[in-house]
């Protein structure tokens, strides 16, 4: 837990906030550690002071994340936060000490406004669908495209169907891997990202590619217009390295027509190059 919080915190260049996800088991299982510990010297003060301010900082953080929400079960985080006063309260007084049944259902009642938050943002996200790369977790909320995780388009049964009957070794071949993921998932095709995950690696060259084109190897080439139009917004910065991927596509612009099938905006490669 340590480590991966010295690495995350002192991360450079690219951060997305699920890597901190990575420390969830290592919490976990301090916490569950901590709670038996604590349990068992539940007879003594810094038994039931240790549980009365877990349980408080369980259901305090639970209503601080839920009110982040404001519109989805909004009565859900009072719940839980009066809750957890009301058992941190008899913790302290000391309730633990007294008859067996008493002690038990104050148990009871800790672990479930302290799991309570969780538990909602569990059954939320297994019952509700998502799509994209960097999904947030919790109830379906309106995102923003900060991280980049914008949901995908279907894929046009026209293109699936032309994609589906190519016999070219690549079908398509895109600029990087968030164009490629959903034409693969859709046709079960072989798809190349010719830039990786980001766009920015350079396995080939642009003369590779065009030999390519040229010996059917591939046959298609697609492009977000949304991307696109992204791209004209953001130009690269004057330090950063060329990518083969933008040389690739650029040539592709300049030497093939192309056809919009939905977000797609897709190249048939193996139609003569324009002189």
């Amino acid at each position: 837990m340590v480590s991966n919080y010295v690495i995350l915190s002192y991360m450079a260049k690219q951060f997305h906030p699920y890597y901190t996800s990575a420390m969830a088991p290592a919490i976990a299982g301090c916490l569950a550690i901590g709670t038996v510990l604590l349990w068992r010297h539940r007879s003594e003060r810094i038994g039931t002071f240790g549980l009365s301010a877990l349980t408080l900082s369980a259901t305090v953080m639970a209503f601080v994340l839920l009110r982040r929400i404001p519109t989805w079960q909004p009565w859900l985080r009072w719940v839980l936060l009066i809750g957890g006063l009301v058992v941190a309260i008899a913790l302290t007084l000391g309730v633990l000490e007294r008859n067996s049944r008493l002690r038990y259902a104050i148990a009871t009642l800790a672990l479930a406004v302290s799991l309570g938050g969780s538990i909602a943002f569990t059954l939320a996200n297994v019952t509700t669908p998502k799509l994209g790369g960097l999904s947030t977790s919790g109830p379906a909320i309106a995102e923003d495209d900060k991280f980049g995780g914008q949901s995908p388009e279907p894929l046009d049964p026209a293109l699936a169907a032309l994609i589906k009957d190519s016999g070219a070794r690549w079908p398509v071949a895109t600029t990087n891997t968030r164009t490629a993921a959903p034409i693969q998932l859709d046709t079960d095709a072989p798809v190349m990202a010719i830039g990786g995950f980001s766009g920015r690696d350079n396995p080939i060259t642009l003369q590779q590619f065009i030999d390519y084109t040229q010996d059917g190897t591939v046959q298609f080439y697609a492009e977000s217009v949304k991307d696109k139009d992204k791209d004209k917004d953001q130009p690269p910065k004057d330090d950063e390295p060329k990518r083969v991927a933008d040389e690739i596509q650029k040539w592709v612009e300049n030497h093939f027509s192309s056809k919009d099938y939905g977000d797609l905006r897709v190249f048939d490669l193996s139609i003569p190059p324009k002189s």
